[in-house]
């Protein structure tokens, strides 16, 4: 993180430095390389169980998604193993919790318009 000059504690210039600092942030969380970044980086060595990891995506990451996404977490990490079910049956869950969370983000008409357009695709008619 680069070093921000402290010239004066005024009201404007903290609001400037915050400001700055803000920008920093958010550029450092989406900038990416393709390669090695930080977003990665989790306690692996602490985790025995795929439920250990769900835990704690929910608690640092996941937020008020994690309800859904451990579904597609969990549909992910069996994929066609568990009895009774098939690598179809898995895939239709991630897709299903995937519409519950693009539901929470722009509402039920939002994921109409989506699953209109990608049936409209080329690729899936």
């Amino acid at each position: 993180m680069k070093e921000i000059s402290v010239t004066c504690d005024c009201e404007l210039c903290m609001e400037d430095r915050m400001n700055a600092l803000i920008e920093e942030i958010v550029e450092q969380q989406t900038k990416s390389s393709g390669g090695p970044s930080s977003y990665y980086d989790m306690p692996f060595s602490e985790w025995v169980t795929t439920n250990d990891m769900m835990e704690y995506l929910a608690e640092h990451k996941w937020g008020k998604y994690g309800i859904h996404l451990k579904d597609i977490f969990k549909g992910i990490c069996r994929w066609g193993d568990k009895s009774g079910t098939t690598v179809t049956y898995d895939t239709k869950k991630v897709i299903y919790y995937g519409c519950r969370i693009l539901r929470m983000l722009v509402g039920a008409e939002g994921v109409r318009e989506y699953l209109t357009e990608l049936l409209n695709d080329r690729q899936f008619k």
